[in-house]
């Protein structure tokens, strides 16, 4: 088993509320997930898709199953990668903060991440750059690509 924090964050130059729904709605998020070969489910709460992934040491079809929870200025998000190497288990927690005078928004997170199986052989650097290829990718998904967003 092969355990790793993950943590970071972005500024968007979208209102608080915008920020929020785009990312506490797992069915804004899909099409921003790239790899996507199957949705067995989806509501703004709960995905359940099978996607292939291809990054430098991360590669194979998993089933990806989320969960969101909210709450006034947090959510937290609860997923479970299955594929033929391994599992990995994690949970991310999310807050966002307005910045008035810049119009910004700042999303910030903060998590772990259980690998279980030969998937947990693989660099905790490979996993780690891997979450965020994919996190910045969502962002810019639903943020723009016009400079808006800032990591």
């Amino acid at each position: 088993m092969n355990s790793l924090k993950i943590s970071g964050s972005y500024a968007v130059s979208s209102g608080k509320e915008v920020a929020e729904s785009s990312l506490t709605d797992l069915s804004r998020i899909l099409p921003c997930l790239e790899g996507v070969v199957n949705v067995y489910t989806i509501s703004p709460a709960s995905l359940h898709c099978r996607l292939k992934i291809k990054e430098r040491l991360v590669r194979g079809t998993f089933d990806l199953e989320a969960e969101i929870e909210k709450s006034e200025d947090l959510f937290s998000l609860h997923f479970r990668l299955n594929g033929t190497l391994g599992t990995a288990i994690g949970s991310v927690k999310v807050t966002f903060a307005a910045d008035p005078g810049t119009h910004m928004t700042c999303i910030t997170y903060d998590g772990s991440v259980e690998i279980k199986g030969l998937a947990a052989a693989v660099s905790g650097s490979a996993v780690d750059e891997t979450v965020r290829k994919m996190l910045d990718h969502i962002v810019q998904c639903l943020f723009g690509n016009d400079g808006s967003v800032k990591q």
